[in-house]
Protein backbone atom coordinates (compact mmCIF):
# COMPACT_ATOMS: atom_id res chain seq x y z
CA UNK A 1 0.00 0.00 0.00
CA UNK A 2 1.12 3.47 -1.35
CA UNK A 3 0.40 6.33 1.17
CA UNK A 4 1.44 10.09 0.49
CA UNK A 5 0.91 13.19 1.86
CA UNK A 6 2.08 16.86 0.48
CA UNK A 7 1.63 20.10 1.12
CA UNK A 8 0.76 21.72 -2.20
CA UNK A 9 0.64 25.40 -1.30
CA UNK A 10 -2.35 25.73 -3.02
CA UNK A 11 -0.51 24.79 -6.42
CA UNK A 12 -0.09 28.52 -6.65
CA UNK A 13 3.39 27.79 -8.22
CA UNK A 14 2.91 24.90 -10.62
CA UNK A 15 -0.65 25.92 -11.39
CA UNK A 16 -3.39 23.19 -10.45
CA UNK A 17 -3.13 21.73 -14.06
CA UNK A 18 0.35 21.31 -13.84
CA UNK A 19 0.73 19.80 -10.49
CA UNK A 20 -2.30 17.94 -11.00
CA UNK A 21 -0.46 16.10 -14.20
CA UNK A 22 2.91 15.65 -11.76
CA UNK A 23 0.79 13.95 -9.24
CA UNK A 24 -1.04 11.70 -12.17
CA UNK A 25 2.42 9.80 -12.50
CA UNK A 26 2.64 8.37 -8.79
CA UNK A 27 0.09 5.03 -8.24
CA UNK A 28 -0.69 5.75 -4.98
CA UNK A 29 -3.88 4.24 -2.88
CA UNK A 30 -3.95 7.12 -0.76
CA UNK A 31 -3.06 10.88 -1.38
CA UNK A 32 -3.21 13.10 1.07
CA UNK A 33 -3.01 17.39 0.48
CA UNK A 34 -2.62 20.18 2.81
CA UNK A 35 -3.18 23.72 1.56
CA UNK A 36 -5.12 22.20 -1.14
CA UNK A 37 -7.13 23.03 -4.31
CA UNK A 38 -9.62 20.65 -6.08
CA UNK A 39 -7.27 18.35 -8.74
CA UNK A 40 -8.41 16.60 -11.49
CA UNK A 41 -6.47 13.17 -10.64
CA UNK A 42 -7.32 10.49 -12.72
CA UNK A 43 -6.11 7.37 -10.26
CA UNK A 44 -8.46 8.33 -7.47
CA UNK A 45 -12.25 7.40 -7.77
CA UNK A 46 -13.00 8.83 -4.18
CA UNK A 47 -12.07 12.15 -3.25
CA UNK A 48 -12.92 13.82 0.26
CA UNK A 49 -12.18 17.33 1.20
CA UNK A 50 -12.94 19.10 4.24
CA UNK A 51 -14.94 21.86 4.45
CA UNK A 52 -13.96 24.70 1.80
CA UNK A 53 -12.51 27.87 3.27
CA UNK A 54 -15.61 30.86 2.76
CA UNK A 55 -15.31 32.29 -0.45
CA UNK A 56 -15.65 36.05 -1.40
CA UNK A 57 -14.84 37.58 2.37
CA UNK A 58 -11.62 37.61 4.40
CA UNK A 59 -11.26 34.44 6.47
CA UNK A 60 -8.43 34.32 9.00
CA UNK A 61 -6.95 38.04 7.93
CA UNK A 62 -7.29 36.58 4.22
CA UNK A 63 -9.37 36.79 0.78
CA UNK A 64 -8.64 33.61 -0.40
CA UNK A 65 -10.60 33.58 -3.62
CA UNK A 66 -8.41 36.25 -4.54
CA UNK A 67 -5.34 34.88 -3.54
CA UNK A 68 -5.94 32.00 -5.43
CA UNK A 69 -7.66 33.84 -8.23
CA UNK A 70 -10.99 32.09 -7.99
CA UNK A 71 -9.80 28.92 -6.73
CA UNK A 72 -11.52 27.47 -4.04
CA UNK A 73 -9.36 26.51 -1.12
CA UNK A 74 -9.00 23.81 0.74
CA UNK A 75 -7.10 22.97 3.79
CA UNK A 76 -7.08 19.42 3.45
CA UNK A 77 -8.11 16.61 0.60
CA UNK A 78 -7.97 12.91 0.93
CA UNK A 79 -8.02 10.97 -2.29
CA UNK A 80 -8.36 7.59 -2.73
CA UNK A 81 -8.72 4.64 -4.30
CA UNK A 82 -11.35 2.90 -1.98
CA UNK A 83 -14.59 4.51 -0.68
CA UNK A 84 -14.69 5.79 2.68
CA UNK A 85 -16.28 3.42 5.42
CA UNK A 86 -16.67 5.70 7.89
CA UNK A 87 -16.34 9.64 8.76
CA UNK A 88 -15.93 10.69 12.34
CA UNK A 89 -16.55 14.22 13.93
CA UNK A 90 -13.59 16.35 14.04
CA UNK A 91 -13.52 19.82 16.02
CA UNK A 92 -12.39 21.80 12.96
CA UNK A 93 -14.24 20.45 9.54
CA UNK A 94 -11.81 23.69 7.36
CA UNK A 95 -8.57 22.09 8.51
CA UNK A 96 -9.35 18.30 9.53
CA UNK A 97 -10.70 15.11 8.36
CA UNK A 98 -10.96 12.25 10.38
CA UNK A 99 -11.95 8.70 7.70
CA UNK A 100 -11.69 5.46 8.36
CA UNK A 101 -11.33 3.06 5.24
CA UNK A 102 -10.89 -0.92 4.93
CA UNK A 103 -8.13 -2.03 3.75
CA UNK A 104 -6.53 -5.65 2.85
CA UNK A 105 -4.59 -4.63 5.68
CA UNK A 106 -7.70 -3.99 7.67
CA UNK A 107 -9.00 -0.85 8.80
CA UNK A 108 -7.27 2.05 8.86
CA UNK A 109 -8.07 5.53 10.31
CA UNK A 110 -6.55 8.71 8.46
CA UNK A 111 -6.79 11.80 10.46
CA UNK A 112 -5.88 14.83 7.49
CA UNK A 113 -4.75 18.14 8.70
CA UNK A 114 -2.39 21.02 8.89
CA UNK A 115 -1.39 23.07 11.96
CA UNK A 116 -0.22 26.61 11.38
CA UNK A 117 -1.60 27.68 8.22
CA UNK A 118 -0.35 30.68 9.92
CA UNK A 119 2.80 29.38 11.13
CA UNK A 120 3.29 31.39 14.48
CA UNK A 121 0.35 34.29 13.82
CA UNK A 122 -1.85 34.66 17.26
CA UNK A 123 -4.42 33.67 17.75
CA UNK A 124 -4.82 31.38 14.58
CA UNK A 125 -1.70 28.76 15.55
CA UNK A 126 -2.77 28.11 18.95
CA UNK A 127 -6.76 27.25 17.58
CA UNK A 128 -5.15 25.00 15.00
CA UNK A 129 -3.08 22.91 17.26
CA UNK A 130 -6.43 23.03 20.08
CA UNK A 131 -8.73 21.86 17.16
CA UNK A 132 -5.82 19.21 16.58
CA UNK A 133 -5.58 18.02 20.07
Amino acid sequence: MKIATLNIDWARKKKPAKTAAFLNRFDFDFLILTEAVDLDLDRFPYKYPCSPIPEHTVYENLNYTEYLKGEKAFRTILYSKIPCSEKYPVTDDKTNLALEFETAFGNMVFYCTIIGTWFNRQPSADKELRNTI
